[in-house]
């Protein structure tokens, strides 16, 4: 009895062991690539409520180079980063001020870019 219980618990072990062995690893982390993305969204949020257009474009640039900034007063215009184009902010103007004065910018996000003709 002692014997098969042995046995069973050496056979259960050797499983465990076996199964836990041939799970597939993940690769190694690349951390140069987190410290890019940490430095590029620091980078993104350093633009603020009250800045102007230019102090804006020095970070970002208008998604749709061709068209306008914005269609009426008050509408959010889409800003693509400059390191990268899938970091992006929506931008809304002051519809009153001769300096084009941010009075709202969206947290950052990543979404694939447009493509325009």
């Amino acid at each position: 009895m002692i014997r098969q219980t042995i046995l069973t618990v050496s056979v259960l072990a050797c499983l465990v062991a076996t199964a836990a062995l041939s799970r597939p690893q993940s690769p190694p982390r690349d951390t140069s690539h987190d410290a890019w993305v940490i430095a590029t969204l620091k980078q993104m949020t350093t633009v603020k409520v009250g800045m102007t257009e230019a102090d804006l474009l020095a970070v970002f640039k208008r998604e749709n180079p061709n068209g306008s900034r914005t269609g009426a007063a008050g509408i959010a215009t889409a800003y693509v980063s400059r390191t990268c184009p899938y970091f992006k902010v929506d931008v809304v103007f002051s519809d009153k001020s001769p300096f084009d004065t941010i009075v709202q910018i969206s947290r950052p996000y990543v979404e694939l870019p447009m493509m325009f003709d």
